[in-house]
């Protein structure tokens, strides 16, 4: 896989979110990993980004082979 769609990254950061106590609003160390990258993709306006851009934390979440 070269690029990661977003709805890939939105899909693994809203299981993340499911995991957490829902009366606890503060985020966890994963979930801002990926939101940093959801973010950054929404602000770009862009579909899919390439691995070549994600760092190994955030790849390592995704669960992509390592490059």
């Amino acid at each position: 896989m070269n690029e990661v769609p977003i709805g890939h990254i939105e899909s693994v950061l809203n299981s993340w979110s499911r995991t957490r106590k829902p009366d606890n609003h503060v985020i966890c160390k994963q979930e801002r990993i990926l939101a940093n990258i959801y973010g950054l993709m929404i602000f770009e306006k862009i579909d899919s980004i390439p691995v070549s851009r994600l760092t190994p934390d955030q790849i390592e979440l995704l669960n992509l082979p390592n490059r």
